[in-house]
């Protein structure tokens, strides 16, 4: 009888530790079934377009940050220009 109620501990704990094993596994790459897969792939194609819209706001972002530089470094040289030539004019 021992035996009997040892065994089925033990076929308790295979059969939990199966269940941990197969909730991970499900957790980590889907049932793997049909509309498991689609899904996989519905995400995956909306993953990839986030990307390149985050890519394609980059872009426009790095253009606007480099024309207002342009147009700040252009600004500070005009600047420069204006007060060398008011120097220039106030030292005799």
């Amino acid at each position: 009888m021992k035996s009997l109620k040892a065994s089925n501990l033990q076929i308790t704990e295979y059969r939990e530790e199966y269940e941990d094993y197969k909730a991970d596994f499900t957790d980590i790459y889907g049932n793997n079934d049909a509309d498991s897969i689609a899904e996989n792939i519905k995400k995956l194609k909306t993953d990839i377009g986030d990307a390149e819209l985050n890519i394609e706001s980059s872009a426009v972002s790095e253009q606007t940050d480099s024309l207002s530089a342009k147009q700040q470094a252009e600004s500070a040289a005009s600047e420069a220009e204006q007060a060398q030539l008011i120097y220039e004019r106030t030292i005799p």
